[in-house]
């Protein structure tokens, strides 16, 4: 047929394209001409011309001062400045138009012809300073050392074009910036002037939406629920709270069962309140309780857990999803988080519920030690008990020097199975292990996927992607549980890391980048042919492709609206 338009390149509508205000630019079609394209005033291509001089200077000084302070490492320093400030100088009809350039080439040679200049460009970052994002802000000047005020650019290195999955030497800053940041402009989407490549996942780290996300999907589906997550259950519902404390063996088989009382925003682990049935049932004997309790969830603990070597774990894997419509996703194993002291010690302090109403007081207690003369400092993480049982590592860390006892990598998994199992049986479990995880994160994955397209709408769901992590544990049938998720999770800044935790936690955001501007950009090129596989993508296994058939064929995979086997329960 004949040359068939593509709006969104040349042509972002201001609601399309959150705080990009400045630029005016045309459509264009197939074959790369450009329509309407409105040329700058005299004045504004002076402004132009003066703010590139300005930032030539000031990476010229920059570089000049690093040969000064780095003697040793004068070369490599002046590549990178030469190289940031040819890239700062390219205009934005020139990516944009090299963008059309690649796009039809991408287009006419049926996908033979790969798009190679992958990286970030110029855009309105400044946007990131509270308008789109309540934290990211914080995050990137605290923990990234960039200030997203007033901003135009990302971090001069990721301006340079190619591959970040090639780049293993690309320096911390700029992998914390890929890490927080939720609005990226690139190459691959047409740059400043293009499309706007937006984080989405605001709302889905809510325990309580997770958990009615998950048994609404099981209900639809006639699923079993809590097949794949643990027994959680809102507390905010005055009926369910009543029902959590007069009538607990509803739920839990012994007096010894653990729950798991959230705060149902709360991160770190800082938020939550253990108790046992037993307490329970004291607890609503002495009606020391309110409902509801707002704000808060219970989760049980996962039963029959499997703790190698006596201590908890919790294994945190990774769902990116580079493209919301249509629904792709990939899945990663990241690493083991693990607990210091032995799961099954008795608790060292009486349970009882610190306060109605939140799941946890760690604040107010913090706050009444502090101000108690001649009292420790309160924290959470100091408390033995709850470190036996909350996996997130700024408790394991509060109580051992060593990283190695608080985080191993994934390949763990298999050497603690065969030393338990034998080899036979310890490489089946294994197998066994990885179907389960990989299905229960399919589950989530179709029960919370209409989340995005509800809150940010069809053109921002189109244009959008989510990097998720996932908490999970396992049982000794080795059946995954899914305890929590992250949309932003964190970058560990507290301790020196081991060396392979820091080339794994680089690798994930490097190719996870990669594979989302390959997605975006085949949406752009509007090529049809999708079952052509991705061209590189590293440590990320596909695990879903919606325009291609959906689930990922001949491994076990459970399809959307399919069910997860009811588990059998180790004793």
């Amino acid at each position: 047929g004949g040359a068939r338009r593509l709006r969104g390149v040349g042509e972002m509508r201001k609601r399309d394209r959150p705080g990009a205000d400045r630029e005016a630019a045309g459509d264009w079609d197939a074959d790369g001409a450009e329509k309407g394209s409105k040329s700058r005033s005299s004045s504004e291509r002076w402004q132009g011309r003066a703010q590139v001089l300005g930032i030539t200077v000031i990476v010229f000084l920059l570089g000049t001062m690093a040969r000064q302070h780095f003697a040793g490492g004068a070369r490599e320093m002046s590549i990178v400045e030469k190289e940031v400030a040819k890239w700062i100088a390219q205009s934005d009809d020139e990516v944009l138009n090299m963008t059309r350039r690649e796009a039809k080439a991408f287009r006419t040679s049926h996908g033979a012809h790969v798009l190679q200049q992958y990286g970030l460009t110029r855009g309105n970052y400044w946007a990131m300073d509270g308008k789109h994002c309540k934290n990211c802000a914080q995050k990137l000047r605290a923990l990234c050392k960039y200030n997203p005020a007033n901003s135009s650019y990302p971090p001069g290195e990721l301006l340079i074009p190619g591959r970040l999955s090639k780049r293993s030497s690309l320096r911390e800053r700029n992998l914390c910036f890929l890490w927080y940041a939720n609005n990226f402009w690139t190459r691959a989407t047409g740059g400043a002037k293009g499309h706007l490549v937006w984080r989405l996942g605001s709302g889905i780290d809510d325990k309580g939406y997770l958990v009615r996300a998950l048994i609404k999907y099981a209900s639809k589906h006639s699923c079993t629920p809590f097949t794949g997550y643990p027994v959680t259950l809102e507390l905010n519902d005055t009926d369910t709270c009543e029902t959590f404390f007069a009538d607990n063996n509803k739920y839990a088989r012994k007096d010894s069962q653990l729950w798991f009382l959230k705060a149902a925003d709360g991160s770190t682990g800082r938020h939550i309140n253990l108790l046992r049935r037993q307490d329970i049932h004291e607890i609503h004997a002495a009606k020391a309780y309110e409902c509801p309790m707002n704000g808060s969830v219970a989760s049980l603990e996962v039963p029959g857990m499997w703790a190698p070597g006596g201590k908890k774990f919790d294994n945190r894997v990774y769902l990116l999803i580079p493209s919301i419509q249509p629904l792709v996703a990939f899945f990663r194993y990241g690493h083991l988080r693990f607990s210091v002291f032995n799961y099954t010690d008795p608790f060292e302090q009486h349970l009882s519920l610190v306060r109605t109403g939140r799941a946890s007081n760690w604040q107010s207690k913090m706050k009444a030690a502090n101000s108690t003369e001649n009292s420790s400092k309160y924290l959470p993480e100091n408390d033995r008990d709850l470190a036996r049982h909350v996996t997130n590592p700024r408790f394991g860390m509060a109580h051992t020097n060593s990283t190695d006892d608080v985080i191993q990598p994934v390949e763990k998994l298999l050497e603690h199975l065969i030393k338990e199992r034998g080899e036979e049986a310890g490489k089946k479990a294994y197998e066994d292990l990885g179907r389960s995880v990989r299905n229960a994160a399919l589950q989530v994955l179709y029960a919370i996927k209409k989340k995005w397209l509800q809150k940010n709408g069809k053109t921002m769901a189109r244009w959008g992607f989510a990097m998720v992590a996932m908490d999970v544990a396992y049982d000794g049938n080795m059946n995954a549980y899914v305890l929590d998720l992250n949309s932003g999770p964190s970058f560990y800044h507290d301790h020196e890391w081991p060396k392979w935790f820091v080339t794994e936690r680089s690798a994930i955001i490097r190719e996870g980048i990669d594979i989302v501007q390959e997605s975006m950009f085949r949406k752009l090129s509007n090529f049809t042919a999708k079952a052509m596989p991705y061209s590189d993508t590293g440590g990320w296994e596909l695990l879903y492709k919606e325009d291609a058939g959906g689930v990922v064929k001949g491994k076990g995979f459970i399809s959307h609206g399919e069910c997860l086997e009811p588990y059998k329960v180790p004793p």
